[in-house]
């Protein structure tokens, strides 16, 4: 009998994974229109990223911090197979994103339109999440997004502190 290996399970997860998020996105759209679906996926992704952060806390061992939050983010992205950098300087935290999967799935769907729109509540919601599981404390900001037609992503967080362990 045939098995897969580990990449072919992690592409099959992804994939699904995928899949799930536009599906129930797109049905609520029928039935309740734009507004209602990004209403309900804002909700849903301000919990999502406490999941995968702590999954990826507990998986590389990390504490809290700016250094353990950027080790997280990097992670992330090389799971959602995004390419991105990030710099850190003092209180600010950027992060440049060079290409984005979730902004493909948009393109290739015939979404592109409304990437903009689902992009800045996404983002917007999902990164500060990241940050405040990881004890940091500060705003975060959006100046650019490929969803919006920009070349990259450009976010940051402009740090006021650190918290103590969650």
């Amino acid at each position: 009998m045939k098995r897969l290996n580990d990449e072919a399970k992690a592409k099959y997860f992804k994939r699904v994974y995928e899949a799930i998020d536009g599906l129930w996105f797109m049905a609520l759209e029928s039935e309740r229109g734009f507004d209602y679906a990004l209403d309900i996926d804002q909700r849903v992704w301000s919990i999502v990223p406490k999941i995968q952060a702590r999954k990826i806390k507990e998986l590389m061992e990390l504490g809290n911090g700016v250094e353990a939050l950027t080790t997280a983010l990097a992670a992330k992205a090389e799971l959602d197979g995004a390419n991105i950098e990030i710099n850190v300087s003092n209180s600010q935290t950027t992060i440049t994103v060079k290409n984005c999967p979730w902004h493909e799935l948009m393109k290739k769907s015939g979404r592109e339109h409304l990437a903009g729109r689902v992009g800045r509540a996404i983002c917007g919601v999902e990164y500060p999440v990241w940050m405040n599981e990881f004890g940091v404390k500060g705003e975060f900001s959006i100046e650019k997004l490929l969803c919006d037609g920009d070349e990259c992503c450009l976010m940051s967080y402009n740090i006021s502190g650190e918290g103590g362990a969650k």
